[in-house]
């Protein structure tokens, strides 16, 4: 009997060590919808760097037009400057201004209000007319008319975009500013942000800064859990210096 019983404990503790441990929870992983205007492109690098100290979290970027947004359809919209309709949570993250930017070889340091007008109705086709060392026909690209670069350049000029049957149409600001830096006599307009030393930027005379400048905000479909209250200050904190 003993000798049955001992063996019966035995078997128990072998069947016990060879037993599939229980497996630990795994966190479950958030994934964020964040969609932002083209005029942002230049934050998808803080927007992964912010990403990486949110283990637990994911994002599907998506870029659209200003026209197109739809806070309801994203956890997260990042704008510049454009507040959709509705009473959305809206947070500002920062701030950016217009630049004019010219090839890095162009010897034009500044234009007025006036001269920008000219070059960006049509009015002047030359950089000999702009009182320019610099010859030959002007490059003017400009940007989709929905785009928020070009409606504040339209709305600090006072002037339409669509009326220059010369112009050069770029997709985003990306393509200005590639465009812009492979042609010497190639000018456009770009968020600030995006310049780099590939191209030159134009002080402009006559027009304030706080006119050509707009804030960047984030808007959220509803109120923000830790996670994404944690991202959103993460951007802040990158883009507000």
């Amino acid at each position: 009997m003993f000798s049955r019983v001992a063996w019966l404990f035995v078997l128990l503790v072998l069947l016990a060590g060879c037993a599939v441990p229980a497996s630990t929870p795994q966190p479950t992983l958030q994934v964020w919808r964040v969609q932002r205007t083209a005029s942002l492109g230049w934050m998808d690098a803080t927007i992964i760097l912010c990403i990486r100290e949110q283990p637990q979290a994911g994002i599907f970027l998506d870029e659209v037009s200003s026209a197109e947004i739809d806070p309801q359809q994203a956890d997260l919209t990042l704008t510049w400057g454009t507040v959709p309709e509705g009473n959305l949570p809206v947070f500002q993250l920062g701030n950016d201004s217009l630049a004019v930017i010219t090839h890095s070889e162009n010897p034009l340091q500044t234009l007025t209000s006036d001269q920008l007008k000219n070059i960006t109705a049509g009015s002047w086709k030359t950089w000999d007319e702009t009182d320019n060392t610099l010859s030959g026909e002007i490059a003017w690209w400009v940007l989709p008319p929905e785009d928020e670069t070009r409606l504040l350049l339209e709305k600090a000029l006072e002037a339409d975009l669509q009326a220059n049957p010369f112009a050069w149409l770029a997709p985003d600001p990306a393509a200005v500013l590639q465009s812009v830096a492979d042609d010497p006599l190639a000018i456009g307009v770009v968020p600030s942000r995006w310049v780099n030393a590939s191209v030159k930027s134009i002080a402009v005379e006559g027009i304030s800064m706080d006119s050509l400048t707009l804030p960047v905000l984030a808007i959220t479909r509803q109120q923000p859990d830790s996670g994404l209250t944690a991202f959103l200050g993460c951007l802040q904190m990158n883009i507000g210096q």
